[in-house]
């Protein structure tokens, strides 16, 4: 009987032991979730946010107000605006609504797209297809086509793209673009809406999609075009490579400082998944600039 009964409690003890350990680790389970729960929040909500000047933001925007105000919109659009996006609900609005004033402010033509013309490929291939799109329409005002990733965020309004293809465009220049320690980046280009353009480049542009040159199995159509300009003369000839900080910042942290967005930059890029999580921050920054009180950017061009 005793014998019995010792073992029996043996088995009790056992059976509270396991179950003291099993409410351990479901308890150092759940705190885990919590603490990194906590730091997932602290990190993209304080710690990736951007020391910026807000004051400095809005000066920059206001020094040349009255050709902000004095655009004429009875005449056509010269400039069209291409972007593509794949989940806008993964953006802050400020994304969209940023590009919306801009192209308003300067009386360009703003093309967002949500579909694939090709499904086939990789939606990014949409950029040559839009290119091609233009270029081929009659009597089209469109003098230059700005290809710019959505994940990019406009902060330099009084910055004009005629500004910056009058001081980095020669007259034989068809396109003008960036690049970082990669090669070319895609997130902002320049293209002249050019027969050079149409009956040359993109045919070239959209058939070199072999994916074992490198950089296109990953880059797509960004690969295809930085392989065509540094492979081919002519190409190379009609093509400029500007200083990053002139139409590509890029946010957050940077190896070193030369693409790093500051103040009086015209945008702000995030072209790969580690830049992303500055986003919100940026976006934040954006918004409170817009309503800033003595700058209220919004009231001062549309009278909100």
């Amino acid at each position: 009987m005793l014998t019995c009964r010792s073992r029996l409690l043996k088995r009790s003890r056992n059976r509270l032991l396991l179950l003291r350990r099993a409410r351990y680790i479901w308890c150092t389970f759940i705190i885990l979730v919590m603490v990194s729960v906590i730091f997932y929040l602290c990190v993209t909500r304080i710690y990736l946010v951007p020391q910026l000047d807000i004051n400095k933001l809005c000066a920059f925007n206001l020094q040349n107000f009255s050709s902000l105000t004095d655009v004429n919109y009875k005449e056509p659009a010269r400039y069209s605006i291409v972007s593509i996006i794949i989940s806008p609900s993964a953006y802050p609005h400020p994304f969209l609504e940023s590009k919306s004033i801009y192209a308003d402010l300067h009386n360009y033509q703003l093309q967002i797209y949500y579909h694939q013309l090709d499904y086939s490929r990789n939606i990014f291939w949409n950029k040559v297809l839009t290119v091609a799109r233009i270029t081929k329409q009659l009597n089209s005002s469109i003098t230059w086509i700005w290809l710019l990733d959505y994940d990019t965020l406009i902060f330099n309004f009084a910055i004009s793209l005629e500004d910056i293809i009058e001081k980095e465009a020669a007259e034989s220049t068809d396109i003008l673009y960036t690049t970082d320690s990669n090669g070319l980046n895609g997130g902002s280009i320049l293209i002249r809406n050019s027969r050079w353009i149409q009956e040359f480049l993109l045919p070239r542009w959209y058939n070199t999609n072999n994916e074992s040159i490198p950089r296109i199995g990953k880059w797509c159509e960004q690969g295809s075009l930085d392989h065509l300009i540094n492979t081919d003369p002519e190409i190379k000839r009609h093509a400029v490579n500007i200083d990053i900080r002139k139409m590509n910042s890029y946010g957050g942290r940077v190896d070193g400082t030369s693409a790093r967005f500051r103040e009086g930059d015209f945008l702000v890029h995030f072209p790969g998944n580690g830049f992303k999580y500055w986003m919100n921050g940026y976006a934040r920054i954006w918004s409170e600039m817009m309503g800033k009180e003595g700058c209220d950017l919004r009231n001062r061009w549309f009278g909100w």
